[in-house]
């Protein structure tokens, strides 16, 4: 396997796994929208790295191809992939923006009193017991994408543990997880450019 092309796949990953730290920093939809496209570039161009810098070796030409099969069949690896596709190929959204929620909880009765032209509730308890609210923040989702006229679903689990969909940088976690294993597996075919 042609070094260069292995060092120019690595690259590729760190540029996906800063994209993840910019998913744990972003407080704002488009922050975080921006760096699931930016993960979801890298993460492509990983595999791209690494089917050219095989191309020409007789050893890992065939081991790219078992590597690519498995991403095929893997739901969250060819989620990810269509997802790339689907962003940079169509207008379709990859994504989408979920308002914050609030809960609001007591032992005994509460009033809600709208005002403000319904933009501002008042929460009372009715028995002068506690009330307990909690915010939760706003969110980007996954949504399912078409690539080639087939619609990718969101996966749902990934190897039999449930996956956390609406936590983007979860899902690049485990994604960067399986990359990681394809790139020190790639190792074995190194040579120098």
């Amino acid at each position: 396997m042609n070094g260069n092309g292995l060092r120019h796949a690595w690259e590729r990953f760190h540029k996906a796994e800063a994209a993840r730290k910019h998913m744990l920093a972003s407080e704002d939809f488009q922050k975080l929208e921006s760096a699931w496209r930016e993960f979801l570039q890298a993460a492509n161009a990983v595999f791209v790295k690494l089917e050219l810098a095989a191309k020409s070796d007789t050893r890992a030409a065939p081991w790219f191809g078992q590597k690519t099969h498995a991403r095929k069949q893997d739901d969250l690896m060819c989620y990810l992939h269509h997802a790339r596709n689907s962003d940079e190929h169509s207008l379709q959204d990859v994504t989408t923006g979920r308002p914050g929620q609030v809960s609001i909880a007591s032992e005994g009765s509460i009033q809600i009193a709208w005002t403000d032209g319904d933009s501002v509730a008042q929460v009372s308890s009715l028995e002068d017991k506690p009330i307990k609210m909690e915010r939760g923040p706003p969110r980007v989702e996954l949504l399912p994408v078409v690539d080639r006229s087939k619609t990718y679903d969101v996966p749902a689990k990934y190897r039999g543990a449930v996956l956390d969909a609406p936590q983007l940088a979860a899902v690049a976690a485990v994604a960067l997880d399986e990359i990681r294993a394809v790139l020190d597996e790639a190792g074995q075919f190194s040579k120098t450019a």
